[in-house]
């Protein structure tokens, strides 16, 4: 019997993306505004397709910074495909929920399910709420040592089988014992290559299956009477005496191997003294910077650095944001060249809804110490070009200024590019407006980089900035692309003329449902 998607378990997908987003590493598809314009006609689609023989489209995969000096394979999914994917959690994400240590018990805090059909999880509890329930166990005058661990490569390791015992064992319908199966045997199996591990880092669906992952290890820890707290694959533990930290520590060592094939990180599992915790691991990030940020800080997230939205602020707020010398701020960070501060980096340019805020004077300051050093800006290339998009309403003059530092910033020299997560974000703040410029550079990029996911931004660079010439000269890369970049070249040739494009696409005899309408 066939596996077919109703049409609201689609809607609910639908809603859930356009309210957490497309991804968490990646820029946002220029194509899902397709998706949002044919939703009706897509949705109708997609609600007659058997899972049980869909086959999805190959995913992109790129190599994004986890820190300074590690990197983690993130990936875009097509936009078909990410609506599955969606739609197929969010039926069984109550269930896990359901499983899941009680939030009224304050040990396990992130990614908690909502009750609303169309959203994975809940705003609340927040990171700092984490934080704060932290500092409340180690204040304690039973609290002596405290053990942080940390599951390594938790993500690309997840074993795929397992994943689909906790959702089948977690089902209380027999519409989730179904979904077990073709969400896991099926979907994933087939986005991952046939490889047996591994989910998708970058969806937001996929927070929701990593958190069911755990449900046997929360209830191990508990059950060997540990205090713990969790935060994703953090573990920290309270304890009395180094000797039962030690053994804590091993029995969650033992638990993930024997039963997920899933590792502590050896460099940042550690047992503290809790005077050492308390100064190294109780501070938001964001927060241990110099007094230089207070202001920032106090007009940052209310959520943390792991919330989606920002305050809504003030006009004597903005007022007060104006008087910040970002400039300083960042040429302190960027003064020791051989050991840049990137944490006060992130803790100005993760705030995108505040800096958008600033007036011009100000962001174009911000613009041009960024420039003067984008050779050490891959480890915050997200938050640098989500900054740099920012202009988009600014004069033409103002924009193509600050394309041609782009373009420079990324140009090979000798053969050699800068990482391609650096060069997909610079690329994308193309795609924000027209005015930028840059096209002969930019198709000269798509037509000798060696990565096919560089390749489909240059193209969707193009098609914001290119012409009906450039449009032509894309079509030569259609056949050896990937299907993501195939929706990129498919994108870019509206520049075309109605005629001509319309006898090219006879030529391509398209399946798709989103490459047909696009």
């Amino acid at each position: 019997m066939p596996f077919n998607l109703t049409e609201q378990e689609l809607q609910n997908a639908f809603e859930a993306l356009e309210h957490h987003g497309y991804s968490g590493l990646v820029p946002y598809p220029p194509e899902w505004q397709t998706v949002r314009d044919n939703w009706p006609k897509i949705k109708e689609r997609i609600a007659h397709f058997d899972l049980d023989v869909y086959q999805p489209n190959t995913p992109m995969v790129m190599f994004a910074p986890k820190s300074r000096a590690t990197v983690r394979p993130v990936c875009l999914l097509h936009p078909i495909d990410i609506i599955i994917y969606s739609a197929l959690t969010l039926i069984v994400k109550d269930d896990l929920e359901a499983q899941r240590i009680p939030l009224q018990r304050r040990r396990v805090f992130s990614y908690r399910g909502s009750a609303a059909p169309n959203r994975f999880y809940a705003p609340q509890p927040t990171f700092r709420d984490f934080l704060e329930a932290s500092e409340a166990k180690a204040d304690r005058a039973g609290t002596k040592i405290i053990a942080v661990a940390d599951i390594a490569d938790f993500y690309p390791r997840i074993y795929q089988h397992r994943l689909e015992n906790v959702i089948e064992a977690s089902a209380r319908f027999p519409r989730g014992e179904e979904v077990a199966r073709v969400l896991v045997s099926k979907f994933l199996s087939n986005v991952s290559a046939k490889n047996s591990y591994g989910i998708p880092i970058g969806p937001f669906a996929s927070r929701v299956l990593a958190e069911g992952v755990l449900i046997d290890v929360d209830a191990a820890l508990l059950s060997d009477g540990a205090d713990f707290l969790r935060w994703v694959d953090d573990y920290t533990i309270f304890c009395r005496t180094e000797t039962e930290a030690q053994r804590l520590i091993f029995r969650l060592s033992e638990h993930l191997f024997r039963n997920h094939g899933l590792t502590l990180s050896a460099i940042k599992t550690k047992i503290l003294p809790k005077e050492d915790f308390q100064n190294r691991f109780l501070q938001d990030p964001d927060q241990e910077v110099n007094e230089d940020l207070r202001i920032l800080m106090a007009l940052s997230t209310r959520g943390g650095r792991y919330s989606d939205t920002e305050n809504e602020l003030t006009p004597e707020e903005i007022n007060e944001l104006s008087q910040v010398n970002f400039r300083n701020m960042l040429e302190a960070a960027l003064a020791d060249r051989e050991l840049v501060d990137y944490e006060r980096l992130k803790a100005v340019l993760n705030h995108r809804a505040l800096l958008e805020r600033l007036p011009p004077k100000n962001r174009s300051d911000i613009a041009s110490v960024l420039l003067a050093n984008m050779e050490h800006l891959y480890p915050v290339a997200d938050a640098m070009g989500q900054f740099f998009q920012t202009f988009a309403e600014e004069p033409r003059s103002v924009q193509q200024k600050i394309a041609r530092g782009l373009l420079r910033s990324i140009k090979s020299v000798h053969g050699k590019w800068p990482p391609d997560y650096q060069m997909v974000w610079v690329l994308n703040v193309f795609t924000s407006s027209p005015n930028w410029g840059g096209a002969g550079e930019i198709l000269r990029i798509f037509n000798t980089h060696p990565s096919d996911v560089v390749r489909r931004f240059a193209a969707l660079a193009l098609y914001a900035n290119g012409s009906r010439a450039d449009a032509v000269a894309l079509r030569s890369g259609y056949a050896n692309s990937s299907p993501l970049t195939r929706l990129a070249i498919l994108l870019a040739s509206r520049k075309q003329g109605r005629d001509e494009r319309r006898h090219w696409r006879q030529t391509l005899q398209l399946m798709g449902v989103l490459e047909r309408l696009l």
